[in-house]
């Protein structure tokens, strides 16, 4: 699974192409791939990612955190909108590659509220499936979050974390 931890698709990815020389060797091999990303970057690899479900080998899963882009913005800076990221299941899934919608991370009365609106749009998209994961917050960044909290949300930190 390319993606679990980290995006296939970051920024340097444009300069090293590292992502599309795997799909490469994974396509040459016969050899099974799934995809998590957040970024629109992986339609550069849509040919090979058609080549891959034409014989059956990939699952591609589009992370959606919100569509509303001001919280987008305050959220995830540097990823694709929540829009791009409907029309990047469009894309993929009118390709002929298995799609679904990752919904994550959901965190309680900020970006949960969204997650039927979400998934509804994925669906309507082409998604096959959809999935969604809670926020989970490793000790180490509990308190980078609180203190986005304090910045973002105001007052609402207890709420948001109880």
């Amino acid at each position: 699974m390319l993606g679990a931890n980290t995006d296939p698709y970051q920024p340097i990815e444009h300069h090293y192409r590292l992502t599309r020389e795997l799909l490469t060797v994974m396509l040459a091999h016969r050899h099974p791939v799934g995809l998590i990303t957040k970024s629109a970057m992986i339609l550069r690899d849509l040919d090979l990612l058609t080549e891959l479900a034409r014989e059956g080998l990939c699952q591609v899963m589009v992370s959606v955190t919100t569509l509303n882009e001001t919280l987008r913005r305050q959220l995830e800076p540097r990823a694709s909108t929540g829009v791009g990221r409907i029309k990047v299941i469009e894309r993929l899934a009118k390709a002929g590659v298995p799609v679904g919608v990752l919904a994550a991370p959901m965190i309680p009365r900020l970006n949960e509220p969204e997650l039927e609106q979400i998934i509804k749009a994925a669906v309507d998209a082409g998604a096959g499936c959809a999935d969604y994961i809670l926020l989970r917050l490793p000790h180490e960044l509990t308190t980078l979050f609180c203190d986005w909290l304090d910045t973002h949300y105001p007052g609402q930190k207890e709420a948001i974390l109880n």
